[in-house]
């Protein structure tokens, strides 16, 4: 009988030291939830736009992921509400996990700022809807192109640009005093800025200019993901891009030029798109007021040539001007600036770039 009493004295003991070590386990902060608190900014403007988080992991087998790569399942995908600036990531596991933070334009009446992420718009039930591929998601700019196309000063009305922020990092947990790390996130545009600069038309142009229409072809889907050659078969080390783009989208852009601007002597007409990375292929034609006898032709130039040295890039959260001349030999020239911060400023003389001055008509 003592014996058995005992043991049932020690086990009551175990029973209370381990309920006591279960408690000071569970007042230890160090112990707590892992979580990680990200404070978010962006070089531009915040207006009309959506923020979405997603959150990617590495695959450990290839039926989730291409090859193994990286999975984002579907409840590691977030909206922020309004104009949040915080995100808090938390319930994760103690691991490894890429963040990342994109924001696109969400203008009432005009863009559902939702709809340009490919598995929201998707069918339900489709591929492109319940992939958990991370290399297969897309934000798709289509409608943001239409906007521009109906509106001829949209990209000056509106935030059209697409901006990007990522973090590799891994989950933690709160230090001894209880605060959870804090991750500082800049989100920057992976769109670029194309401002065709046609001078003062009455000196460009010997009849009265009518409008002037853009025929262009561009990406218009952009990857989630940055650093895609971590993703996807691609031998181009030479690309200083992150940005992975897909699409081969027609535009057609009618500027039409108030009589104001067309008779003006010192005002330039400027178009301006927001569009994303590419080499750019585009025919310009100069529409012209028409007599009421007989009829003006057109004229038309190639701003895309074969020759290296006269490419037209849009690079991301860069600004690209061409710079129209019809009355010398070599019509364009062109200019690249970067963004600074909210705007676009540089110095004359930090202005790089060019066409040769022997250039023809953009060839």
């Amino acid at each position: 009988m003592q014996r058995y009493l005992s043991r049932w004295i020690m086990a009551l003991a175990g029973i209370t030291l381990m309920t006591a070590c279960n408690s000071e386990q569970a007042d230890d902060p160090t112990t707590g939830e892992p979580a990680v608190s990200f404070q978010l900014s962006r070089s531009g403007e915040s207006e009309n736009q959506l923020v979405r988080v997603l959150i990617a992991e590495r695959s450990a087998d290839n039926t989730t992921a291409t090859d193994g790569g990286l999975y984002c399942g579907l409840d590691k995908r977030y909206f922020l509400a309004g104009d949040a600036t915080t995100f808090l990531a938390e319930k994760l596991k103690l691991q490894w996990y890429k963040f990342t933070f994109m924001g696109v334009p969400d203008i009432e009446g005009q863009i559902e700022g939702e709809k340009l992420f490919s598995d929201v718009s998707a069918e339900a039930g489709s591929e492109a809807a319940t992939t958990k591929d991370f290399r297969k998601l897309l934000v798709d700019y289509t409608s943001v192109l239409g906007l521009q196309a109906k509106e001829q000063d949209a990209a000056s009305t509106y935030d059209l640009n697409l901006y990007r922020g990522v973090a590799n990092c891994w989950m933690t947990r709160p230090s001894e005093n209880g605060e959870v790390p804090t991750e500082n996130i800049t989100m920057k545009r992976i769109t670029g800025e194309f401002k065709l600069d046609m001078g003062v038309l009455q000196d460009q142009f010997e009849h009265t200019v009518s409008d002037i229409v853009l025929s262009l072809k561009v990406p218009n889907r952009v990857y989630v993901y940055d650093n895609y050659r971590e993703y996807v078969n691609n031998d181009d080390e030479d690309s200083e891009s992150d940005v992975y783009v897909d699409g081969n989208y027609t535009m057609e852009y009618k500027y039409n030029v108030s009589s104001d601007l067309a008779q003006s002597e010192t005002e330039h007409c400027e178009i301006i798109l927001d569009l994303l990375p590419c080499t750019l292929v585009a025919t310009l034609q100069i529409n012209f007021d028409q007599p009421e006898s007989g009829s003006i032709e057109p004229q038309r130039y190639e701003i895309h040539s074969d020759e290296a040295s006269s490419l037209v890039e849009i690079k991301p959260n860069v600004r690209t001007t061409l710079l129209f001349n019809g009355m010398h030999k070599g019509e364009f020239e062109v200019r690249y600036a970067g963004f600074d911060g909210s705007s676009i400023g540089v110095a004359e003389d930090n202005w790089n770039g060019g066409w040769p001055d022997n250039t023809d008509g953009g060839q």
